[in-house]
């Protein structure tokens, strides 16, 4: 091992359960890498931006950690911070981003070096003069708020300004999805119930899957859109009484795969969403390097479906009542019966399970909403350009939707696999998706 990833001495934690469960589904599925873009109102300039990066992994000790195998650990596995990791930062063009994207998130990241993370500079993707900065972070040891966090960071140290969040040592970005939750008799096992009735479910009442329009390539495509003032001001204004930006979103992204498979002539019974849940504290909410999100899934059957009105209200009363029992918890829960013996079972049992089951475990979409961004300052002007988002998906789970609203812009972003769409069928869905979001707002 060279100089530049020698591990420290000192700065060592132990692989969480959750880490340690994603970490082997993705080596037997594609790679599992968040995508964020923030585009700049002017050229940056490729060294600063390097150092700014080196910057914010001083601060966020996680973004500079390389796993180790650790006897030592209940896991068997370690984060270790390493002395002045190599950043990867690769450079493009406009008229070639579309296709080097693809490459950029498709390619899988090495967690025995450091950090988890690469970054491209795409020359003249911005508005006007500007550019482009690519973040492909790895969803082992962090989540999309994360991955925020440490892009706020880079974007305050190219500027020259102190960063505006304290560092979290190492150790105390263990907080994860373990934690979360009430650990109330009562309450875990009301969690158990809905957890062996979901997979009840999956078994006897798969998931629906969106009909296929791609091409025999392997890896991901991207396409982007920006809700017009209209829409926006529907969405975040004026939704009905009881009805969350998400819940929207979800009644949305259910229409528009019932519509899809409709003009597809392929059937569509139960609609499953998979909804990541941001279990930070409330005073840290988009604070944080690590990985904090369990997840929820958000079902509609074609009765739910007759119209969008009753779609939406079948979606808010099922996220209402996810968050009344603290369903997300499910994770931490299911986490906790296997104690010491998770890393040899449980974690290599998952991939296991979902081959075995042929993937009904995986939901129809994954819908990822970060919400409303804390305004933050750009690379070269007060407020970013633009902000885009994208969580990992895998087949048969072939799409995924990345939402986030910065300074009263909604931004989506749909991540597809190749085998699931091409673009202009990519494009198709989305113009679906965003009428369907028009009916229910």
């Amino acid at each position: 091992m060279s100089g530049r990833t020698a591990p420290t001495s000192e700065a060592r934690v132990p692989f969480t359960p959750t880490e340690l469960v994603v970490a082997h589904v993705e080596r037997t599925t594609a790679p599992w890498n968040i995508q964020f873009e923030l585009a700049s109102r002017g050229p940056l300039d490729p060294d600063r931006l390097r150092a700014a990066v080196r910057t914010a992994i001083a601060h966020h000790p996680l973004a500079g950690a390389v796993h180790r195998r650790d006897s030592d650990s209940p896991t068997g596995h370690a984060w270790v911070v390493v002395d002045d990791p190599a950043v990867d930062l690769r450079t493009t063009t406009a008229g070639a981003l579309e296709e080097f994207r693809g490459a950029f998130y498709g390619e899988r990241l090495d967690l025995s070096t450091a950090p988890p993370f690469r970054v491209a500079l795409a020359r003249g993707a911005g508005p006007g003069d500007g550019d482009r900065v690519l973040f492909c972070t790895s969803h082992v040891p962090m989540d999309g708020v994360g991955t925020l966090a440490l892009v706020r960071s880079v974007c305050r140290a190219y500027r020259g300004a102190s960063l505006d969040t304290p560092s979290v040592p190492l150790a105390a970005t263990r907080g994860t999805v373990e934690r979360f939750g009430s650990r109330g008799v009562r309450p875990r096992l009301v969690r158990a119930g809905e957890t062996a009735s979901r997979l009840w479910t999956a078994l006897t009442d798969p998931p629906s899957r969106l009909a296929p329009a791609g091409t025999d390539d392997a890896g991901w495509g991207f396409h982007h859109r920006t809700l017009g003032p209209a829409l926006t001001d529907r969405l975040l204004g004026s939704r009905p009484s009881g009805v969350s930006v998400n819940d929207a979103l979800l009644a949305a992204l259910s229409l528009a795969v019932d519509d899809w498979n409709a003009a597809h002539d392929r059937p569509t019974d139960r609609v499953g969403l998979m909804v990541p849940v941001n279990a930070r504290p409330a005073d840290r909410f988009y604070e944080t390097v690590a990985m904090y999100t369990p997840f929820v899934s958000v079902s509609t059957d074609r009765a739910a479906r007759a119209t969008p009105r009753r779609t939406l209200r079948a979606v808010a009363r099922r996220t209402d009542r996810h968050r009344e029992r603290d369903s997300a918890a499910w994770v931490a829960d299911a986490l906790g019966l296997f104690g010491p013996v998770l890393p040899s079972v449980a974690a290599r049992g998952v991939p296991w399970l979902l081959d075995r089951t042929d993937r009904a475990l995986l939901d129809t979409a994954v819908c990822s909403n970060l919400g409303r961004v804390p305004a933050f300052p750009g690379f070269d002007a007060e407020r970013p350009a633009g902000l885009w988002f994208s969580p990992p998906t895998v087949m048969p789970m072939g799409a995924g939707l990345g939402v986030a609203t910065l300074d009263g812009r909604v931004s989506l972003t749909l991540r597809y696999a190749r085998e699931q769409f091409d673009p202009a069928a990519a494009t198709r869905f989305t113009d679906g998706l965003c009428a369907r979001l028009g009916d229910v707002v």
